[in-house]
Order: C-alpha cells, then sequence, then structure tokens
C-alpha cells in the first residue's frame, strides 16, 4: 500500500466516523487462513497477506501493510473478488483485490440495520 492509498483510506475513516473496537487490543496468535478459487490466502497481524498455489506447501508475499495494520479477516464474495478486512487501531477497513491481483482499492463498509426490539 502506498502514501496516497494510506491517506485515502485514513480520510474515508475519518469521513465516515466509522470507529469500531477491534481485536486488535489483544494479541492475534493465529494468521487468518482462507480458500478462494484454489488458492490459499494467509493474513498476519502484522499485517502482510501471502498466497499459497500449492496447498500450502510454499508461500509467497503478496501484500504488506504499513506498520500497525493488521488482517484481521479475508473472505470471498460472490462476484468471486478477494476481500480483506483491516484494523489499524480501532479503526477497520474493508478491501478488495484488484482483478489482476496486483493492489488493493478500498471498498466501503456495507452496514444492515438492526432489528426492531
Amino acid at each position: 500500500m502506498n502514501r496516497r492509498d494510506f491517506l485515502k483510506l485514513s480520510s474515508l475513516a475519518s469521513a465516515i466516523g466509522f470507529l469500531a473496537v477491534s481485536p486488535l487490543d489483544n494479541v492475534l496468535a493465529l494468521p487468518i487462513e482462507t480458500s478462494i478459487s484454489g488458492k490459499l490466502y494467509r493474513g498476519t497481524a502484522d499485517g502482510k497477506i501471502y498466497t499459497s498455489q500449492n496447498g500450502g506447501k510454499s508461500w509467497q508475499l503478496q501484500s504488506k501493510f504499513p506498520k500497525g495494520f493488521a488482517v484481521l479477516d479475508i473472505f470471498p464474495a460472490r462476484d468471486k473478488q478477494v476481500y480483506a478486512h483491516i484494523g489499524y487501531k480501532r479503526v477497520n477497513f474493508h478491501l478488495v483485490l484488484t482483478r489482476d491481483g496486483k493492489s488493493w482499492i478500498s471498498q466501503p463498509f456495507k452496514t444492515t440495520p438492526r432489528p426492531a426490539r
């Protein structure tokens, strides 16, 4: 993630005022791992995403986020795109991997209404 993308994410978080408590207050001991379209993705607490195309026998660094960022989740969408839930302090972001698999772009949170009490 370059400085420009970081600033876009920071301003996005400020603009929407989305401050959520995240697991970043605790130590994340285990990496997040998921399989999407036959490819393994592994996210770490130190902001790295690795990929494996051979069932986890070898891993390649796909992305490295700045210091202080953590990969909280990686998941597929119906459109077969790869999404990552990234945390920085108490701010969370959703990113989507571009179709070429080389960079991440910000994805707004989609909130669902809470049920009436």
